[in-house]
């Protein structure tokens, strides 16, 4: 199984020094772990000099050709809803602003195709505080809210199989249907919408992987990954 990391950046945001910080804390405690970085071909052009460093700390680096079009937050959602289809074996996806807390074995009772942990680790979406938020995109979206199953997309565990696949290339239609006739940025709307689609088709996995600061403070003393 590998890591796998996303970096859209440029020299003028601190995306990069998240995403050296995260994966630095991954082989801290995890020193012979396998990392992939994938990354959009205006970013690649800027790993050079001090920055070229982080191209030593992964095993991998896959550049993708995106439209110069797309903003740097955009690019980043357009890799991370399609990444299933863009990098081979099995993965658990970190967002850059994470760190490892400990050594990261994937238990064996993982069978499912995708896991994830719920969103500010809130059971019901409707509970949330981020409902009214949820609610206004997801009307304006034309989403059912018939699911309380809301999940975070920071940490993610995907099987390299062709349900996952298809997951993902559902996921990554609905994203670009939803921000170009919507204009709405954020993945976890599509995401939200895909797992609903596809009958409640991703697992919930322990808060432990996946502590969003602020929140689910009982899994703070056993957290493996910190999610700022």
């Amino acid at each position: 199984m590998k890591f796998l990391y996303i970096l859209t950046s440029t020299d003028d945001d601190l995306y990069y020094e998240q995403i050296y910080l995260s994966i630095t804390s991954l082989l801290l405690y995890n020193p012979n772990a396998n990392v992939e970085l994938l990354t959009d071909d205006i970013t690649f052009k800027t790993l050079k000099g001090s920055r070229k460093k982080i191209l030593q700390l992964v095993q991998e680096c896959k550049v993708i050709s995106l439209s110069v079009d797309s903003s740097q937050k955009v690019r980043s959602r357009l890799l991370k809803t399609n990444m299933r289809n863009l990098v081979d074996g099995d993965f658990l996806y970190l967002d850059c602003d994470t760190i490892v807390l400990s050594p990261l074995e994937i238990p064996q009772k993982w069978t499912f195709n995708i896991g994830a942990v719920k969103n500010l680790h809130f059971n019901n979406v409707t509970e949330s505080p981020i409902y009214p938020i949820f609610h206004f995109f997801a009307n304006k979206c034309g989403i059912d809210i018939k699911n309380e199953d809301y999940f975070n997309s920071g940490v993610l565990y995907v099987k390299d199989d062709i349900k996952s696949k298809i997951f993902f290339t559902h996921w990554h239609k609905l994203y670009l249907k939803f921000y170009q006739e919507h204009n709405v940025e954020i993945d976890q709307l599509s995401l939200y919408r895909t797992n609903n689609d596809f009958g409640g088709f991703i697992q919930e996995i322990s808060g432990e992987w996946n502590w969003q600061v602020g929140f689910g403070l009982n899994f703070m003393n056993e957290s493996k990954i910190m999610h700022t």
